[in-house]
C-alpha cells in the first residue's frame, strides 16, 4: 500500500518528472534537536503543492532545511546555517538580529500560502528488503509571491 516514506494516494501514482515547478507552500514539519555529529539542529520539511496542470495538487516535501543552534554539550558554528539563511533570503523573510543565530525559527503561519518555484528531484535508496525505493523531494529556488492576504 505504501512505498517509501510517504503514503500513496491515487494522485501520487503518477509522479512528475524532475524539473522546476510552480508550487504553493501548504504545510511544514519540524524535527527538533537532531544530532548532526557534534552539532545539533532543527530540520524543517516544507510541503509544496505543485500547480502544474499535469500534476496539480501533487504535494512534495522539501529535502530538509537545517537550522543549527546553540545548546549545551554541542558545538555551534553560525556559518553552518548558510542553507537556512538562503531559504530565508529567497522568501524575503525578516531576520531577527537579537537571536544568536540571526534568523528566527521557521513557523508554518509565516510561510504558508507563498507561491514559489521548486526544483523537484528524486531520492533513491535500497530498503531492508533489498528493494530500490524512490521518492520525490523539492528544493526552494524562487519566491513568486507572498501570502495573498
Amino acid at each position: 500500500m505504501t512505498s517509501g516514506p510517504f503514503p500513496e494516494t491515487s494522485k501520487e501514482k503518477i509522479k512528475p518528472p524532475k524539473g522546476v515547478y510552480e508550487a504553493i507552500i501548504v504545510d511544514l514539519d519540524t524535527i527538533k534537536d537532531v544530532r548532526c555529529g557534534e552539532h545539533i539542529a532543527d530540520i524543517y520539511k516544507v510541503h509544496y503543492k505543485l500547480q502544474s496542470s499535469d500534476y496539480k495538487d501533487f504535494v512534495v516535501k522539501d529535502n530538509g532545511v537545517f537550522r543549527y543552534k546553540e545548546k549545551d554539550g554541542f558545538m555551534y558554528d553560525p556559518k553552518r546555517n548558510w542553507g537556512y539563511g538562503k531559504f530565508y533570503d529567497i522568501l524575503e523573510l525578516p531576520r531577527n538580529t537579537n537571536n544568536k543565530t540571526g534568523i528566527p525559527a521557521l513557523d508554518k503561519n509565516t510561510i504558508e500560502g507563498y507561491t514559489v518555484k521548486v526544483d523537484l528531484s528524486y531520492k533513491t535508496f535500497v530498503n531492508e528488503a533489498q528493494l530500490q525505493v524512490s521518492y520525490p523531494v523539492a528544493k526552494l529556488v524562487e519566491r513568486i509571491s507572498e501570502v495573498p492576504f
